[in-house]
């Protein structure tokens, strides 16, 4: 197994933007999980700045505090960035004839080093870390 391909895959998905279309039940391609990342892209990092979402050590992100979910919107984007990155990881994992866990592990790690001040990490004990 290669880091390179992985890590550039890893850089995709940190490049998550808004207005997503929905999940098709079909697998999608890496360049249409990457286009749907880029639109979810700036309100996701919009929340990040609002310290209401921040990323958890399985590569995907969650509410900082469950009252944000109220904000259905937000709980909306979740749901999407976090489905779309779970499939990229199978397709990863294909790839690179690994396991999801072990993409996701990777994903997270690099978002976890490329965390900009204010941003919030998911510790191992549950709590969250601001950086």
């Amino acid at each position: 197994m290669t880091r390179k391909p992985i890590l550039l895959a890893i850089i995709l998905t940190t490049m998550t933007a808004m207005l997503s279309t929905a999940s098709t039940a079909q697998a999608a391609t890496k360049q249409e999980l990457q286009a749907r990342f880029e639109k979810r892209y700036p309100q996701l990092l919009s929340y990040k700045r609002d310290g209401k979402l921040g990323e958890n050590m399985q590569g995907l992100v969650e509410a900082v505090k469950r009252d944000y979910l109220d904000d259905k919107t937000m709980a909306k984007l979740i749901d999407e960035e976090n489905s779309d990155r779970k499939e990229l990881y199978k397709l990863l994992a294909a790839e690179e004839k690994t396991t999801v866990d072990q993409v996701a592990a990777a994903a997270a790690k690099r978002n976890y080093d490329k965390a900009k001040p204010g941003e919030y990490l998911k510790q191992p004990d549950g709590t969250w870390k601001k950086v």
